[in-house]
């Protein structure tokens, strides 16, 4: 158990010991137990209620850590300590101990369906009357918020009449955040504005489910970074929606041009012009404009040169005049003719077929794509250039590996940043259909194919922030309309303090420390706290430092220049989420759990769905496991990471549930 608020009641204990603290447990069973042992509660009805299950959504251990958020234990030691116990109560237990009682209590109030039960059967009430203290006295605001919801919901008239309908359209703005996504786009932002424009093009790919708000994270993305400035200069962010445009080939015109079209106002009137020159040159011009000038040189020169001589010969006069008279029209058409022609096959009017005649035809077109587009961006300097995809994962397979083959090799000498929003298992899936005739020849365990495709692609890949439950609570009160939103007076106070607290942080355990030492406060100053923490873990100051302290897991890593660096990028985003999903994970524990999602994302994507078969890896049983996992479960290199090393704790199985958690 984390940082207990409360001593355990032997009975507590017992049935703890009894249940067992690590599986998930659901708390109808949990309170059944306790019914069990105390046939007296609720007016002595209690060892007669049957409670009906209830879903699984916690271990015992994380039901009880849950509870110890629900009351106060400063309220409940002046109760203990100033009111004299009547006989009835005298063996009630001194001081704040979460006894019997109150565990039923705080799982009711965690879990409604189990209230519900109790409500019906009259037990519910019975056990708040029983309670030496006033139990709305003893609740945190959190237990008061939960208390007082079924009380709101019945004096709310019809929900049909009282609930809006809310739209289902991603929100615009930080400030109609309610998820914790606004703080994760400062942290992005914070990250973007740290790469250097020398690097070349910065791939970032932000992954989850469809409906887990990755267009609400762009657009807070993009709010964050057209506030801020790197070493004074403005940052100039492109939105380019990819299943719009799927039918657009080649797919690097209409990203292209949707670049030119959302900057051109901070280019000059001789840069736009140079730009509108390039295009509509880009359809063989050349070409067109010799065969109009050989037409205009037959009307005006030959052909009367041929009238004139006809003359003199005799006899051919009236053709001679004729065929003048029609070589000029004819050349008067081949120039209409070629006007049209030259338009149409320029990319001056942003004709993908023309875009597509420009490849086909052009010498070296990926080189001259290349340069035109690098030129493009230098002109927009000293403004940075971030380019924000969304929708890639609704788009057809040929036209998402199209996609980002051209991010990879026409546009990786940009000094640009790229951040891609889509389900990795789409982009995976698509790698795939595309490389089919590839995967019976390349294999690694543990990856994908299209998994080795994209660590090419992106610097680094990072999931959106898990919700924690009290958040999903909050949330959903929010859109019952059951509770007022949070006073932005208060909100922005304890924003204000976090902010202040947590900028004399200078290194990542410096962080976790102040986010520890918060779980004594309300849940509006804990949030407020926690995202400010995020922000900071951005600062080029705590990542340098994060630099040196991973150092030693490198022999942990695969033998690649890049791999360090990959390593602390990945860590910086998994702390990130941890703080913003409340998972509870030391330093070293996050380290081994960063390097296996990133050597072997398959394993690791199996082990948090099923962590108690983390026991067997490099063990002789290896049931459990899929057959395309089961070749990692004893590969020296993937023991070596789980067991961590001969000095530090191995992955723990707690360790992967509390990283379950963290991905939305």
């Amino acid at each position: 158990m984390n940082s207990p608020r409360f001593d355990l009641s032997p009975s507590v204990s017992s049935v703890l010991e009894r249940v067992g603290v690590q599986e998930p447990i659901c708390a109808a069973t949990l309170a059944q137990a306790i019914f069990g042992l105390h046939g007296e509660y609720a007016g002595g009805n209690a060892a007669s209620l049957k409670l009906k299950d209830t879903p699984l959504t916690r271990t015992a251990d994380e039901w009880v850590n849950e509870i110890q958020t629900l009351f106060d234990p400063e309220r409940m030691q002046f109760y203990s300590g100033s009111q004299a116990a009547s006989s009835q109560k005298s063996n009630f237990i001194e001081g704040p101990t979460l006894h019997g009682r109150l565990l039923v209590i705080g799982l009711s109030l965690l879990e409604p369906r189990l209230r519900e039960q109790l409500e019906s059967a009259g037990a519910f009430p019975a056990l708040v009357k029983e309670l030496r203290e006033p139990l709305p006295e003893i609740l945190t605001e959190r237990g008061r918020a939960l208390y007082d919801l079924p009380q709101q919901a019945s004096k709310a008239p019809d929900l049909s009449d009282s609930v809006p309908n809310w739209p289902d359209d991603p929100l615009l703005q930080p400030d109609q955040d309610l998820l914790g996504r606004a703080a994760f786009a400062r942290f992005l932002a914070k990250r973007i504005a740290a790469v250097a424009p020398q690097s070349g093009a910065f791939s970032i790919h932000v992954y989850a489910p469809w409906g887990a708000g990755k267009t609400s994270l762009l657009n807070f993305l993009r709010k964050e970074l057209e506030q801020q400035k790197t070493d004074g200069k403005e940052w100039l962010v492109v939105e380019f929606n990819a299943w719009r445009h799927q039918h657009i080939q080649p797919p690097w015109w209409s990203l292209m041009e949707g670049i030119f079209k959302q900057t051109k106002t901070k280019l000059t009137l001789w840069e736009r012009l140079q730009e509108y020159w390039w295009r509509f040159n880009t359809g063989r011009l050349q070409y067109i404009f010799g065969a109009v000038l050989m037409a205009w040189v037959l009307a005006l020169l030959v052909f009367p040169l041929l009238g004139s001589t006809a003359k003199e010969a005799g006899g051919l006069k009236s053709f001679a005049e004729n065929a003048e008279d029609v070589s000029k029209i004819l050349a008067f058409v081949a120039t209409i003719w070629g006007g049209i022609l030259a338009f149409n096959r320029s990319l001056l009017f942003s004709s993908a077929q023309a875009a597509q005649n420009y490849t086909e035809l052009t010498n070296d077109p990926t080189n001259e794509i290349k340069r035109r587009f690098t030129g493009l961006i230098k002109r927009l300097l000293p403004a940075r250039v971030a380019i924000l995809i969304d929708d890639l994962d609704r788009c057809q397979s040929r036209y998402v590996v199209d996609l980002l083959e051209g991010i990879q090799t026409l546009f990786r000498d940009a000094p640009v940043v790229f951040v891609v929003a889509a389900d990795r298992h789409w982009l995976n899936a698509c790698y795939e259909d595309v490389y089919d005739r590839l995967r019976p020849r390349i294999h690694e365990p543990g990856k994908p194919l299209g998994t080795l495709f994209l660590e090419k692609a992106f610097r680094f890949s990072t999931p959106m922030p898990g919700l924690p439950e009290e958040l999903k609570e909050t949330y959903w009160r929010h859109l019952l309309q059951l509770a007022p939103n949070e006073q932005s007076a208060e909100a922005a106070a304890a924003r204000e303090k976090a902010r202040d607290d947590v900028i004399k942080a200078r290194s990542e355990s410096d962080v976790r420390s102040l986010v520890d030492s918060s779980r004594k406060q309300s849940f509006l100053e804990q949030r407020a706290l926690r995202e400010e923490a995020v922000v900071r873990l951005a600062a080029p100051e705590i990542l340098q430092r994060l630099e040196h302290t991973l150092k030693p897991y490198a022999l942990l890593l695969e033998p690649n220049p890049r791999a360090m660096k990959l390593l602390v990028n990945s860590y910086s985003a998994n702390r990130a989420l941890a703080i913003l999903s409340e998972a509870e994970i030391e330093l070293h524990q996050l380290a081994l759990w960063t390097i296996l999602c990133a050597r072997w994302p398959q394993l690791a994507d199996y082990l948090a769905a099923n962590a108690d078969l983390l026991e067997k890896i490099g063990q002789p049983n290896i049931d459990g496991f899929p057959d395309d996992l089961k070749e990692l479960c004893a590969h020296p290199s993937v023991v070596q990471v789980i067991k961590g090393d001969s000095t530090r704790a191995p992955l723990s199985v707690e360790t992967l549930r509390q990283c379950a958690r963290m991905r939305s």
